[in-house]
Parts: structure tokens; C-alpha cells; sequence
């Protein structure tokens, strides 16, 4: 039986912030099963969303397959996210 860490409590910033060029640093926890079938693979994608009331602006992480040698484990991902960086531009915030 693999423990899994709980996730860490967090307070909501008091202000928006900019995530535009951030290093998204974060750990994910995968059950047996969680990579799905070879032929339709699950993945994991952060999705941070715009403050606006009406833009629904958005910067996300790329899509990554669950490799099947992660199950059981935790692992580890760091992605850049920018509006303007070519090759680091996941969307629009």
C-alpha cells in the first residue's frame, strides 16, 4: 500500500496575481489504473482562469499522458506558463 501525501492547506491570495512567466512547480499523486488504456491514455493540465467577470481568459500547463510506471508513486512536474514567451505560450491571461 502506497501513503499519499494530503494536500497542503492554502489561503487564497488577497489580490490577483500574475502568473504570466511563473515556474508552476507542483506533485501529483497517481493510483494504480490512473494512465488509463494505451489506446486512450488519462493526463493531467493546470488550468488558471482570468479574474474578469466577463473575459474567461485562461493560462494552462500542456496536456502530459499518465505514463503507466507512475502509478502507485508521486510525482514531480514544473512547467513555465507566459502570454508571451513563443514556445511557452499554453494561453492567453
Amino acid at each position: 500500500m502506497t501513503t499519499l501525501p494530503l494536500a497542503c492547506p492554502s489561503t487564497p491570495p488577497s489580490k490577483v496575481v500574475n502568473l504570466d512567466g511563473v515556474l508552476v512547480r507542483f506533485r501529483v499523486c497517481f493510483p494504480r489504473g490512473s494512465a488509463g488504456l494505451a489506446s486512450a491514455p488519462n493526463g493531467i493540465q493546470l488550468i488558471f482562469k482570468g479574474d474578469s467577470k466577463t473575459d474567461f481568459a485562461s493560462l494552462y500547463t500542456p496536456w502530459t499522458n499518465i505514463d503507466p510506471s507512475w502509478e502507485g508513486r508521486c510525482m514531480d512536474f514544473s512547467y513555465r506558463v507566459s502570454r508571451i514567451s513563443e514556445g511557452n505560450r499554453y494561453g492567453a491571461l
